[in-house]
């Protein structure tokens, strides 16, 4: 399927990749077209030029762009469409867009409006909702994208656009606001976070996680989102309705009232063991962490500076939450916890290839002639967490139940060579195997 994302921005940098990456044919443009040139040399897709969007032959066709620029172009893009292609959006408001969808007077082309709920910091969409609106004629193509997204275990909630903005202005308005509201508090106070950190409880830990996560990626992003909602300012107006009769409950010191209004709102959750549970999982993934980097001491790890993405490789030393120490070469080399992160073992797998030189050790020994090699070296690799693989096999001896079998293991250079030779064999000798 030939699919068109305009926008090479944060979101139509993620799922050019993502349909690339489901055997979509992708390609990209946008009105920066140095910017949508190199995204598509770098990942593999077709740049188009954004002149040159006239007839355009594509299956479907995404609007992966701010929304004022989704509802300029919508139309004059439905005009250039084949017959029976899709177009759709991906703004995050859909009051305004889906109107001048339904503005488009083509009978024959599929029109839908679409709803990723996550950011790009993101690594896959399984778990996340992605919520569709029909619009008109939605057919073959608007299912082969919405089987995209299931295949990859989004979780598809079908909608209209009425619906969702109410909806997203508690999902994201109320969310969003109460988090702002709160970095500014604590900002008008003068807190030193860092300081609060060390007297942090989970919940607080969490809740500055979630603060953080919105206002520092991208405030202009966020201020749009709070103002583009025609539903958010009944909410906020609520919020600070019913902020106003706690903080006169609490200058009241009226300890029952304020315990009844805790108590009546405890009924939104009607499955409360299900929240609570949830909540216990993100605090048990923030003490998860930090136990097993705790583990890893002693051991070669990779860490990503989240600012600027450079790597760091190294022997842990010795981790706590105010600093990483681990040792690069023979220097010892110190870094903040909270600006790095534990990369993931697929991670530096890639990375390790890309940096580092591989050795190699061969082991030659005698085993019963009835045993497949590739058996044994799935053991080893499993023992040993290195690749092995069988280079030799032979039996010079046609009355004899055995066997002579060389294997290779394999292994970064960093590895310490006599204790990998002294762990395979352990193996070798514990099998009851001879070496030759």
């Amino acid at each position: 399927m030939k699919l068109l994302i305009i926008g090479a921005g944060n979101f139509g940098s993620f799922y050019s990749q993502f349909f690339k990456g489901n055997g979509f044919q992708v390609s990209i443009t946008d009105i920066d077209s140095k910017k949508a040139k190199e995204l598509a040399e770098k990942n593999g897709l077709e740049f188009l030029e954004p002149k040159k969007l006239k007839k355009i032959e594509h299956d479907a066709v995404i609007l992966a762009v701010p929304e004022k620029a989704a509802i300029s172009l919508a139309g004059k893009i439905a005009k250039e469409l084949k017959k029976g292609a899709l177009l759709a959006d991906f703004c995050s408001i859909k009051s305004r867009i889906c109107p001048e969808l339904e503005k488009i007077k083509r009978k024959d082309i599929e029109i839908a409006s679409m709803h990723p709920m996550h950011g790009p910091r993101v690594k896959s969409i399984a778990g996340f909702p992605i919520i569709f609106i029909k619009i008109r004629n939605c057919g073959e193509n608007f299912e082969k994208i919405k089987n995209a997204f299931q295949n990859a275990n989004g979780r598809i909630v079908e909608s209209d656009a009425l619906e969702h903005d109410k909806t997203l202005a508690i999902v994201q308005g109320l969310t969003h606001f109460t988090q702002i509201l709160s970095a500014k508090t604590i900002y008008d106070l003068g807190v030193d976070v860092e300081r609060s950190l060390a007297f942090a409880s989970p919940v607080y830990e969490l809740y500055l996680d979630t603060i953080a996560r919105v206002v520092t990626q991208n405030p202009r992003m966020y201020a749009e989102i709070q103002l583009a909602n025609p539903y958010n300012e009944k909410v906020r107006q609520k919020l600070l309705k019913a902020a106003k009769e706690l903080l006169q409950t609490c200058k009241r010191n009226d300890l029952e009232g304020l315990e009844k209004e805790i108590f009546k709102t405890s009924f939104l959750f009607e499955d409360k063991e299900f929240f609570l549970t949830c909540s216990d999982k993100a605090i048990e993934a923030i003490k998860y962490t930090e136990a097993l980097l705790k583990s890893l001491e002693g051991k070669s790890v990779l860490f990503e500076n989240t600012e600027n993405k450079s790597k760091h490789y190294g022997k842990l030393k010795h981790y706590s939450s105010d600093k990483i120490v681990f040792l690069k070469g023979e220097h010892e080399v110190v870094l903040n916890p909270k600006k790095f992160r534990l990369t993931t073992r697929e991670e530096q797998i890639a990375w390790k290839n890309q940096n580092l030189k591989k050795s190699h050790r061969d082991f030659s020994f005698i085993v019963p002639k009835a045993l497949n090699p590739q058996t044994l070296c799935g053991l080893f690799a499993k023992k040993t967490k290195l690749n092995v693989q069988c280079i030799d096999e032979f039996d010079n001896n046609s009355g004899s139940n055995e066997k002579s079998i060389t294997i290779r293991a394999e292994f970064f250079e960093n590895k310490d060579h006599k204790e990998i030779e002294k762990s395979i064999l352990e193996i070798i000798h514990g099998l009851g195997f001879k070496t030759r």
